[in-house]
């Protein structure tokens, strides 16, 4: 095939493995001739950039990527009410992925979030919520945002969050500076690309007065220097709420006030290669490693399962346009077990 001289790391993973070229592959059900997957591959590169230090590198990437490519297969053939799928993150072994994607937290913040804390249990919040609710057609959730490779995803929550109130309570929605609680909230207790947590950033939203612009005070993904001095603060909040923690029954009646910053176990292959469906995956836990966004709930029409929509900051080639859905009352992925909002009184 012509594609496959116009490379020459593709004829050495061709080697590597051991194959001729027009040879089928061992992969199970995944009946494809090595000619097929290096045309895959190459189309996959080009799509999402990738360029590799060296030939040995690009075929280390190669057999990771057609060993991602057997499991998403083999996981598509049992009809799971999710799917999986080639993405930005095939040529990444699960270990890597949750290495660069996800945090392992070991403490809580040096110096908790106190101001108007309470613990929530859904009472007080607006009655009978409707059978399904979207914030995205509610004016109060921003386009999805990529964190790329920085441990950030709390900073992001929170900042959702944020946006998300201001925007309920004045009508104005932009997107607050991620990038300034990341440099700025250290005093509460966070560490910018190596983890935080969203009540602690509302904590510093608090303590500093307000938050700046995400176009005055830009994303980086990377740590920096706090610069809360040189941008001008144009959203703030008065208040947290932390809501007792595997109380997932409380999670429809507050998100029905406003977005929620929760974090999850996004550990697994089904995370890493998500494209559409109600994930419902038994292996995924309640070890929290990820930060994410609750915007609202519905019922799959296909399958009738209740989910939660969740908003993440992989960038909208992951999952469906940058969302999951999350299957609802079984605290899937430990959906219910770290969640907090912030409050606003104007």
């Amino acid at each position: 095939m012509k594609h496959v001289a116009l490379v020459s790391a593709i004829g050495l993973a061709v080697l590597a493995l051991g194959v001729a070229a027009s040879s089928p592959v061992p992969t199970g059900e995944l009946d494809l001739s090595m000619e097929q997957l290096l045309w895959h591959w190459s189309t996959w590169r080009k799509t999402h950039g990738k360029t590799y230090a060296d030939d040995i590198e690009e075929a280390q990437r190669f057999g990771i990527f057609v060993d991602n490519l057997k499991w998403i297969h083999a996981t598509n053939a049992k009809k799971l009410s999710y799917s999986v799928g080639v993405n930005q993150f095939a040529d990444l072994t699960r270990d890597e992925w949750r290495n660069r994607m996800t945090l392992q937290r070991a403490s809580k913040p040096a110096k908790p979030a106190t101001t108007q804390r309470h613990h929530h249990n859904g009472k007080g919040a607006k009655a009978n919520p409707p059978a399904a609710w979207d914030w995205r057609q509610h004016g109060a959730v921003n386009p999805v945002q990529n964190q790329g490779q920085c441990g950030s995803c709390w900073a992001f929550t929170a900042g959702d969050a944020v946006s998300g109130i201001w925007a309920i309570k004045t009508g104005m929605l932009f997107p607050v500076s991620v990038q300034e609680i990341m440099d700025c909230s250290g005093p509460e207790g966070n560490q910018g690309c190596n983890g935080g947590f969203p009540s602690s950033a509302f904590q510093w939203v608090i303590d500093n007065g307000g938050i700046c612009d995400w176009q005055e005070y830009q994303y980086t993904a990377e740590n920096g220097n706090c610069g809360s001095a040189n941008c001008t603060s144009v959203a703030r909040i008065s208040g947290l709420v932390n809501i007792n923690q595997g109380d997932e029954a409380a999670l429809m009646p507050a998100t029905w006030v406003q977005p929620l910053s929760c974090a999850v176990e996004a550990d697994q292959q089904s995370w890493q290669f998500y494209t559409g469906g109600v994930l419902n995956d038994p292996q995924c836990g309640t070890q929290i490693d990820h930060g994410v966004t609750l915007v609202g709930w519905g019922t799959d029409a296909a399958t009738k399962l209740d989910y939660w929509l969740v908003r993440n900051m992989w960038g909208e080639s992951w999952g469906e346009k940058g969302y999951i859905r999350i299957i609802r009352n079984q605290n899937m992925c430990g959906i219910a077990e770290e969640v907090a909002y912030p409050t606003l009184n104007l």
